[in-house]
């Protein structure tokens, strides 16, 4: 993998005083991470399309308003919704007739 699209960040980490072999692995642990939270939010969000009957767009849209009323973070909703497997909290918020 090149090290090219991360350089702008391990920069400012190395302006702030962290080596570079640290800044690099810490780099790559947040791309790591945000790879992550978007397969769960991508998970989340074909299950809300089927449970919906909605499109991809309206499914993101819906874990969005969830995690603006309950102020939670988007990929905790959305972990969550993969996690249970279920459509049970949806119905007892409304959101499912």
């Amino acid at each position: 993998m090149s090290d090219a699209p991360l350089a702008p960040i391990g920069h400012r980490l190395m302006r702030n005083g962290i080596g570079p072999d640290r800044a690099i692995e810490i780099v790559r642990l947040r791309f790591r991470r945000a790879l992550e939270n978007r397969a769960v939010i991508e998970q989340s969000k074909g299950m809300l399309v089927e449970w919906l009957r909605c499109t991809p767009d309206e499914a993101f849209e819906s874990l969005v308003a969830e995690s603006q009323r309950t102020n939670r973070k988007l990929r905790d909703i959305a972990s969550a919704h993969v996690r249970n497997g279920s459509r049970a909290h949806l119905r007892d918020e409304g959101s499912v007739g």
